[in-house]
This record gives C-alpha cells, structure tokens and sequence, in this order.
C-alpha cells in the first residue's frame, strides 16, 4: 500500500507536500519494513512495475485530490534499476498526462547511494527527467564520499539530509 507522509514547514506546521511511502502489510509476517522488500525488488526486474504502480497509483492519488480542490506536490522514490528501463520515460509521461498533474507537481527522489554507483549514468537520467518537468531530490545527502561533485554535476532542486546528520 502507499501511505503519504506529510511535508511540513517547521515555522508554521502548513503542508507543503507529500512523499509517497510503500508499506506492506502482510497478514502471516505482519508488517514487512522497506528495508527489507525493497532491495528484494531491486535485485530483480520486478522493481520496474512496482515503479510503474507506485506512479500509476501516486497520480491517480493526486488527480482525486486535484479533483477535490487540493493538488500539492508528492515526491516518489526511483531505484537506480529503474534508470535503465528505456520504458519508465513514456509511462511517466503518459501518465501524468491521463491524469492531467502538471510536471512540477512530481518530485523524483533517488538515495545518494544510488548516485554514488553511477554518476554518469545517473546524471543522464536526472537530466532527462528534468527536461520533462519534474523536481529532482537527493535522498539520504551526506552518506557518500563525493557529496559536493553530485551538487555541482547534477540537476538537483531538493537536498534530504541523512538522518545521521539530524539527529
């Protein structure tokens, strides 16, 4: 399922966003952490149509608030598999066109981890999602050795300091 984490500005508690979170519940393990599914799926293909659903599922999402008056931004995360996937482009776009979310209302996040393995690679993506509109964060920034190059290399618009560094 997707549960959707409130973004909050600290200096007046006024929503200004959404991360979609995938949490599995199931009824024999109960409640199954994303650590532990999730590099299940990125060890496979199957983490390319459990994007496909994150996104199908996350817009829908917006397009019924939308409908009831309320559309802000919601951010998703994407595996560095799904970078890979020549398709995961024309679904993102046909998407966000069926259910009319502007561009700038997504945000992608991908972990400085996943930046860390490829940067090339990754820096073409990002670009090429960038060209379509949408906002690009880095995840978990500050666990990595070259922190500073992915700033300077990459079009990032959001920086999510590790929790490490927070708390």
């Amino acid at each position: 399922t997707l549960e959707y984490q409130p973004k909050v500005y600290l200096a007046n508690d006024d929503v200004f966003g959404f991360e979609a979170l995938v949490r599995w519940n199931d009824p024999l393990l109960g409640t199954v952490s994303p650590e532990d599914f999730i590099p299940l799926a990125e060890e496979t293909l199957l983490i390319n149509p459990f994007t496909e659903w994150l996104l199908e599922t996350s817009l829908k999402q917006m397009h019924d608030w939308d409908t009831q008056g309320l559309l802000v931004p919601v951010s998703i995360n994407y595996a560095m598999k799904n970078f890979q996937n020549p398709s995961i482009y024309t679904t993102l776009t046909h998407l966000l066109d069926l259910y009319q979310i502007p561009q700038n209302m997504l945000e992608i996040e991908v972990t400085e981890t996943s930046v860390a393995s490829s940067l090339s690679t990754i820096a073409k993506a990002l670009n090429q999602l960038r060209e379509i509109g949408l906002s690009i964060a880095i995840d978990d920034f500050g666990t990595g050795q070259a922190s500073q190059q992915y700033l300077l290399e990459l079009p990032i618009d959001v920086i999510k300091i590790d929790k490490v560094f927070v708390q």
